[in-house]
């Protein structure tokens, strides 16, 4: 299994004096989430099913920018965009460079704007 005698001998005498209560996880310390499990998913559902224009934005790709505005907004909540583009990641949502055809033969530069796609 990858784990040591003497571990599976703690989690034994654990079961021994608390039965299957023994071998639950004590309450962590630390600082809460800012980010509850509904608001998370409320922002899932918002980036793959819609578009920034749906809640009143100039441009129709998300952004990190765009997310952390729109968690503002929506829920009073501010949060860095290093840790939305964590929860992203975790939700299996990974960045993707916008696909620019353009007519004319000169290449252009993409504008730095990311879209979510499920990976």
């Amino acid at each position: 299994m990858g784990m040591s005698a003497r571990t599976v001998f703690r989690w034994l005498v654990w079961f021994s004096t608390g039965s299957y209560e023994g071998l639950k996880d004590n309450p962590k310390s630390g600082r809460p989430r800012k980010i509850t499990e509904e608001m998370a998913q409320w922002l899932y559902n918002a980036v793959t099913m819609g578009n920034p224009k749906q809640f009143q934005f100039d441009f129709c790709l998300w952004s990190l920018k765009t997310m952390q505005v729109l968690l503002k907004q929506q829920f009073g909540v501010s949060v860095h965009v290093s840790t939305i583009r964590r929860l992203l990641h975790s939700m299996g949502l990974t960045p993707q460079r916008p696909i620019h055809k353009f007519t004319n033969k000169t290449r252009r530069k993409s504008n730095g704007i990311w879209r979510c796609f499920q990976a």
